[in-house]
């Protein structure tokens, strides 16, 4: 089952659309790059459920998140697994056919940094992104916590800078979704200059007000607590 379109999405209009531009010209290799908590997961979700790319890839979208993956082997079965291909001693093979046999296609795979970070397997997994990113009818989206993208690939240009904190409109919006009572603006400002307004942060402590309030936000330590 797909993710969902995610419901509380501000700030990253501009992102959203310029990912959609790179699908009207061809077929789009994109990495989305970005601190931890920045959001990389939500922006891929909402071109995944966008109207758009639902219209033209309909039910031959697929989402793998890749956190639990740490070996390139890993890598391989757990997309595997996600296509109901029957494991087997070299997964990559009918990894590739699946797609090369498909219709055109759209694949995501969030989270890669768990299995391209390790050096030991860094290279078998730039291998299989550049056997799949060889499928001209494959769009590929990978996002990735970091600057840095694999090598072996040919990414669509022009490449998506990395994310960076939400505007402080689009940060006060998300923490108004999230809360149900009405705080002063100063009060809000107060605790969002907490999180740098970085999504994840920020959907934390408005949660976090939304039980307690505003003022016990106030306090780092609760914050740096969890």
């Amino acid at each position: 089952m797909l993710p969902s379109e995610p419901k509380i999405f501000h700030g990253r209009e501009s992102e959203v659309m310029d990912i959609l531009r790179l699908f009207q010209r061809a077929t789009p290799r994109i990495v989305i790059l970005g601190a931890g908590g920045m959001g990389k997961t939500c922006l891929a979700r909402s071109v995944l459920q966008h109207a758009e790319v639902c219209g033209r890839y309909t039910q031959h979208r697929y989402f793998v998140a890749c956190d639990s993956a740490t070996t390139s082997l890993e890598f391989v079965a757990l997309i595997a697994s996600h296509l109901g291909l029957k494991p087997g001693k070299d997964g990559t093979r009918p990894l590739i056919s699946y797609f090369s046999d498909s219709v055109p296609s759209f694949l995501i795979l969030d989270n890669l940094e768990s299995a391209w970070e390790p050096p030991e397997s860094r290279r078998q997994v730039e291998e299989l992104l550049s056997l799949l990113t060889d499928i001209n009818h494959l769009a590929l989206i990978v996002t990735m916590r970091g600057e840095e993208r694999p090598e072996k690939v040919m990414w669509t240009r022009p490449f998506l800078p990395p994310l960076q904190p939400l505007a402080q409109s689009a940060a006060r919006e998300m923490f108004f979704d999230i809360t149900d009572e009405i705080y002063d603006l100063e009060d809000v400002d107060s605790v969002l200059s907490l999180t740098d307004n970085m999504p994840l942060a920020i959907n934390l402590l408005a949660h976090l007000a939304d039980s307690e309030g505003c003022s016990h936000c106030g306090d780092r330590s609760v914050f740096h607590a969890g």
